[in-house]
């Protein structure tokens, strides 16, 4: 028998886990992202259209761009809620990496971080407090509007 992923497996015997839950939530969270990015982006003039790696998009055939979750734990959010941390982990290097903030316990993106790739350190993992987050607050959006500016596409008119 094929089950595909192994949560399907999981899903598939009965097993529920609260880490395997938050994965998924986190997934969806950022399938919901790049969507919104495909279906916004020709209202600026621009295209995006998915790539093979997960939750990645090409823009304009330009830019690369990377979509991932970042989520405070609960062990986190006890003690300090501006600390909080997001995975990412490509075989091909994305220009920008979206971390979509998402509050423990919600599905609802509180905000973004537009993040030059080049800037992360290495490694897979970054924790985001104290220090760190006051670096980062500059790439802090409220939306992805600043994304949809970046990427516009403009018809230029012929000067006179």
């Amino acid at each position: 028998m094929h089950f595909g992923k192994l949560r399907n497996a999981y899903r598939w015997i009965g097993f529920k886990s609260e880490v395997l839950g938050r994965r998924e939530s986190i997934m969806n969270v950022r399938k919901a992202v790049c969507q919104e990015i495909i279906e916004r982006m020709p209202q600026f003039g621009g295209t995006a259209k998915p790539l093979p790696e997960n939750c990645q998009l090409r823009i304009n055939d330009q830019l690369t761009v990377a979509v991932v979750g970042g989520r405070t734990s609960p062990a986190y959010a006890r003690h300090n809620h501006n600390q909080w941390r997001f995975g990412y982990r490509s075989h091909r290097k994305p220009d920008i990496l979206i971390v979509a903030r998402i509050d423990c316990g919600s599905t609802r993106v509180r905000d973004y971080f537009l993040l030059p790739f080049i800037f992360l350190p290495g490694g897979s993992w970054l924790t985001v407090s104290g220090i760190n987050y006051r670096r980062l607050d500059r790439f802090r959006m409220d939306s992805l509007a600043p994304l949809y500016d970046l990427c516009a596409r403009k018809s230029l008119q012929a000067m006179p």
